[in-house]
């Protein structure tokens, strides 16, 4: 799921040498991504969808299934609803038109709702081999509306859910494992869930954890969890599904990935001068020499500044936002510790790794005249 070009992209063989999307569903091609294709929240069809929520508005969560028959369902998070895309075998693909709906009387329309017919923000889906659909409703952002609609087939649009668990706070997401027993990463509420006879009961407590991000089950039966505060995945394994070792683990906890010359996190500035181009990233400053010969072939930052390599990355330090290049060959920065507090920095140019300020003007700011 493409959230944020509300579409829904196939790679035919990602992991071999395809890098380029082959087919698109929710868009007419693949040079378009507005919601509902250009009619904007509220108009939906069954051709179009609409991942993304707006600004500072719903939790950035959508998701898709494909069942035994090859089916593509959808969660249509911001149309409200859930839809089948059903396999054209004379095509080789689902259609590009759905043929079910739910959470909605009909493809037309897009209102929200807490009924077991309705669907308010939507944003994970799955279908086991009894064809039995899983939908995490209430992905809006609010954390207190979350449930899990379950609907057995025969299917039809805007039907009502054959059961309903709420009171889920807002999960992260659902997953099936290998004897298709469904999992819920209740990530609000510290727990992963697992349905059992008709009843959702707590397998694992993973609450000091923090597991805030994505969920998975591999074919032996553990489950993986992504956290947020550790930045690394998480390893339960059965059967009695204790923690027993992380994956692709970062710094330590509470520190961000290494992204090293390539790579950055939270780029807040750019300046170009004569013979350099500097950005601020993040804790640091990244400069590439010569940025009249820079290519798109992703060449590495020449240097670094502000920290004492290109691998150190703390979540917490100052980071570094607006920059401006003068006449006399100074590069001033804005460095931030919070919103409210910030100094400003001068630096010789061109910049060479682990330099250190010239001019260091520190909060509050003196204003001419008088005040701060």
């Amino acid at each position: 799921a493409d959230y944020y070009n509300n579409r829904v992209l196939r790679f035919n063989s990602p992991f071999v040498e395809d890098s380029v999307a082959d087919y698109v569903w929710g868009q007419l091609d693949f040079a378009h991504g507005e919601c509902n294709q250009g009619r904007s929240y509220g108009h939906p069809d069954n051709k179009n969808l609409c991942l993304a929520a707006l600004p500072q508005v719903g939790s950035t969560k959508a998701g898709l299934a494909i069942d035994l028959n090859q089916n593509l369902w959808v969660a249509d998070t911001q149309n409200n609803r859930v839809l089948r895309f059903p396999y054209n075998p004379s095509i080789g693909i689902p259609a590009y038109e759905a043929d079910l709906v739910l959470g909605q009387p009909d493809f037309s329309t897009a209102n929200s709702g807490n009924g077991s017919n309705q669907m308010n923000n939507p944003g994970s889906v799955r279908v086991d081999a009894d064809g039995i659909v899983y939908v995490l409703d209430g992905m809006d952002g609010y954390g207190n509306h979350g449930r899990l609609l379950v609907f057995k087939p025969p299917f039809s649009n805007g039907m009502v859910a054959s059961v309903v668990f709420p009171g889920l706070g807002e999960p992260t997401g659902l997953e099936l494992d290998p004897s298709g027993v469904l999992w819920i990463n209740n990530s609000d509420m510290g727990k992963i869930l697992q349905l059992v006879d008709d009843i959702l009961v707590t397998a694992i407590n993973v609450e000091p954890l923090r597991t805030m991000g994505g969920f998975g089950i591999d074919r032996d039966y553990n489950i993986l969890l992504s956290g947020w505060d550790p930045q690394e995945v998480h390893i339960f394994s059965p059967p009695a599904y204790n923690f027993v070792s992380t994956f692709l683990q970062a710094d330590g906890f509470s520190f961000f990935n290494k992204l090293g010359p390539y790579g950055m996190t939270d780029p807040g500035g750019l300046e170009v001068t004569d013979n350099q181009l500097v950005i601020a990233d993040g804790a640091r400053l990244l400069f590439w020499n010569n940025p009249t010969l820079l290519t798109n072939n992703y060449p590495p930052a020449d240097g670094v500044v502000g920290q004492p390599d290109f691998y150190t990355r703390p979540r917490w330090d100052p980071f570094f936002s607006r920059l401006r290049a003068d006449t006399h060959n100074r590069l001033w920065v804005v460095r931030e510790y919070d919103f409210s507090t910030a100094d400003i920095l001068a630096y010789n140019l061109p910049l060479v790794t682990g330099a250190e300020p010239i001019i260091q003007i520190s909060s509050p700011i003196a204003l001419l005249g008088g005040g701060t």
